[in-house]
């Protein structure tokens, strides 16, 4: 008998794709890039838009507002830092936030062996979903680089259909579309609430893709299963 489920919706970034660069150093690459010109030192910068993101991502709407246009707020991010350390230069924090994204994106890259399992999945007759929040923009482009729309059975992202995760409404329209239930289906992804808590409420197994192996870190959520790479799924 299969212990795999009729279905599994999956998320997309840090579950089967990856920045190969981490946000920390890119933004250091980037300062250190464009700082100096306005006479300003790189890891000051940086600290300033560490402040101001540590900010705007601290509220869940700002959250949901700024990952559906998340060029516009990369940019924005380093015009505000450095209008705080007195620098009125638009133009260098847009140059700064542009290197950052070039960067980001140039490194994005498949986690080991997570398309071969996709594969493996459908083989064995598991209906797949790919949910994933943010902007078409973003989201889209990285489904095409890595051929993944004919690997699911249908294709989600919060900017083309106007809600994502956490949403309620948004699992249960991935479950619509391929027609199982919370029950027989498993969603599988690295967000600790979009993909273990909220969906368990929902009742779906939810499992856990701790990809970097820090563990729950005291965290009172339980997710039903935690993997360290997709391929676990198969066994």
């Amino acid at each position: 008998m299969s212990s795999l489920p009729k279905a599994m919706l999956i998320d997309l970034d840090d579950t089967i794709v990856t920045y190969g660069i981490g946000s920390d150093d890119a933004w250091r690459q980037a300062c250190g890039r464009h700082a100096p010109a306005v006479g300003l030192e790189p890891a000051a910068v940086c600290a300033a838009i560490d402040e101001y993101f540590d900010w705007f991502w601290g509220s869940a709407e700002r959250h949901r507002i700024g990952r559906l246009e998340l060029r516009r707020y990369r940019r924005e991010g380093p015009i505000v830092a450095l209008r705080r350390l007195g620098c009125d230069r638009a133009d260098v924090g847009e140059a700064i936030g542009r290197t950052y994204g070039e960067l980001r994106e140039a490194s994005l890259v498949a986690f080991e062996g997570a398309i071969e399992t996709l594969d493996e999945l459908r083989r064995r007759g598991v209906k797949l979903a790919l949910l994933t929040n943010g902007g078409t923009d973003l989201q889209r482009p990285k489904i095409e680089q890595f051929d993944l729309a004919r690997r699911f059975d249908h294709v989600q992202i919060e900017g083309e259909i106007g809600f994502g995760k956490p949403k309620h409404r948004a699992y249960l329209h991935a479950i619509e579309q391929i027609g199982t239930t919370p029950c027989e289906t498993w969603i599988v992804g690295d967000n600790i609430e979009w993909e273990v808590s909220v969906p368990q409420q929902l009742g779906f197994y939810a499992v856990w893709h701790d990809h970097l192996g820090r563990g729950l870190d005291g965290r009172d959520v339980r997710p039903d299963r935690i993997v360290h790479r997709l391929s676990e799924l198969l066994t």
